[in-house]
């Protein structure tokens, strides 16, 4: 990207002449030494393709140095598969003067090639081409990485609601546009523009962040957590929270850094914390279960034309119709997963909290199993407006929650009630409206919930469990659902004497 603070053409013509006689011993004035500072890469050549001049910054990210680099031509630093574009254009500069772009591969010194982004303007009575160019290679080199990896890496990566930055010893590699948003950058690649992201943090915690700082990150499996002061372009304070991790990176060491802002002045830290953890799931969780969606879709077509042939045997219909009233079975969980990730729309309908669950009652015995006596204690309270499949989700994720916590059996209690808003609970819950609140109460006499986790309960992707038995959506999909009723969701355990989740929901009046 050519910048708007770039030199004029006839500006950069008329410093060149300048320069030339202060080389001859006049004193360099203010122009020319702007010159050899820009970061723009600046350059004059003649119609034959040698370089009269090259600013230090051009010399420098091919690697050479001024004189040297007045003695190659441009052909033999261009690729040659651009040979043919750049020699046109070289005749349409010659012959019209037009202003001409292009992207070109250059060769560094060590015979590596950089991308170069030009734009080039002759002068045809000198016999001058002026060129103003911009080493794009770590855009092109991330692009080109990024687009050898799965679609769900750049679902994950791309769409995430938090910061994602890769860089080396703060030199920035790769942002997504979360990034870019949170500082006011208009996109990533701006963010790869910058020398150093130093400039956007507070210096007294860059330490944490540097790849070579030692005790940071001691091996690529550990994680160094913290918060961290920032300032956005147009000067607003941030309070972020962030992961440093350190990574390989095309067979290099670099760091990855993720961010979220917790909160802005006057805004309520913790709320605004947990709703950027339910978008971040939320995203995920809609973009998988649309790839789902489709491919059930594509199944259920086959075995409905399966079913369609006469000669099918018995037995294979038999299947086929088992296998029907399986996908029908998943397209019911595609649907919450795409409710809880806000790809559709809610269908919520007036209902008892009692009804339901009296409703849910042999479902409820079969996940819990032999060994665990359900109670059911349903006082009268005002109908929730809500979408079944969706609270029928979150009830059921607790009860096999509650069944896991007690493995060689025991008690579990679902009661409903009328609760008032009180104002202690309007302050830390400050996303409720209602005055009045329905409850759900799902309580057993399990192992407890240990202090160490209890912070991270509803956090998205977070388990316990050994892996591949679980992913750690279930708890946190279950908040969604309440959040996404204009609920939540509390909870109380001790060690042994087991936990009592309590799901609030907006009465009806």
């Amino acid at each position: 990207m050519i910048t708007n603070d770039a030199l004029s053409y006839h500006e950069f013509s008329g410093n060149i002449e300048k320069g030339r006689d202060r080389e001859k011993g006049k004193d360099r004035d203010r122009s020319f030494r702007f010159m050899e500072m820009s970061r723009e890469l600046l350059a004059v050549m003649d119609f034959e393709g040698f370089f009269t001049y090259a600013n230090r910054a051009f010399s420098a990210v091919l690697g050479f140095n001024t004189d040297e680099m007045l003695r190659i031509p441009w052909w033999d630093l261009v690729h040659p598969d651009d040979h043919a574009d750049s020699r046109r254009i070289y005749l349409e500069l010659k012959t019209s003067g037009a202003r001409q772009e292009m992207v070109v591969r250059a060769r560094h010194k060590d015979g590596s090639y950089r991308v170069l982004k030009c734009q080039f303007h002759s002068e045809i009575a000198d016999g001058l081409i002026y060129t103003i160019a911009r080493d794009v290679s770590r855009l092109r080199e991330t692009q080109a990485l990024l687009n050898s990896e799965s679609d769900i890496f750049r679902l994950v990566v791309e769409g995430s609601f938090q910061g994602i930055v890769l860089h080396q010893d703060l030199r920035p590699l790769y942002a997504n546009q979360s990034f870019a948003g949170i500082f006011g950058f208009s996109s990533p690649q701006e963010v790869l523009e910058l020398d150093s992201l130093s400039g956007l943090f507070s210096p007294g915690n860059m330490p944490a962040f540097r790849t070579d700082r030692p005790g940071n990150v001691k091996t690529p499996a550990e994680m160094y957590n913290g918060e961290i002061h920032a300032t956005s372009l147009d000067g607003k304070h941030l309070l972020l929270r962030y992961s440093s991790r350190q990574v390989e990176w095309d067979g290099k060491t670099a760091a990855l850094l993720t961010i979220s802002n917790i909160a802005g002045p006057g805004e309520d830290a913790e709320s605004n914390l947990e709703l950027q953890r339910l978008e971040a799931v939320g995203r995920l969780a809609g973009g998988v279960a649309h790839n789902l969606n489709n491919r059930l879709q594509m199944v259920q077509a086959n075995c409905a034309l399966t079913l369609d042939e006469s000669t099918i045997p018995a037995s294979v219909e038999k299947n086929m119709h088992s296998a029907l009233q399986a996908i029908q079975s998943s397209v019911s969980m595609v649907r919450r997963l795409l409710s809880f990730g806000r790809q559709e729309l809610l269908n919520k309908r007036e209902y008892s909290l009692a009804d339901f669950v009296l409703e849910r009652t042999k479902t409820i015995q079969n996940i819990l199993g032999p060994r665990i006596d359900l109670f059911l204690t349903l006082a009268w309270a005002p109908k929730v407006k809500v979408d079944l499949d969706v609270l029928e989700s979150l009830l059921l994720e607790l009860c096999t929650n509650a069944r896991e916590a007690m493995p060689g059996g025991g008690r579990l209690e679902i009661g409903t009630s009328l609760t008032e808003v009180t104002g202690e609970f309007k302050k830390q819950h400050p996303w409720i409206k209602a005055r009045r609140l329905t409850t759900l109460t799902v309580c057993d006499n399990g192992s407890g919930i240990a202090d160490i986790i209890r912070d991270r309960l509803f956090d998205p992707f977070f388990t316990t469990k050994e892996p591949y038995r679980g992913a750690g959506l279930g708890l946190s999909m279950a908040y969604g659902a309440a959040r996404q009723h204009g609920g939540t969701i509390t909870f109380s355990s001790k060690p042994d004497k087991g936990t009592t989740f309590v799901v609030y929901l907006p009465a009806c009046d």
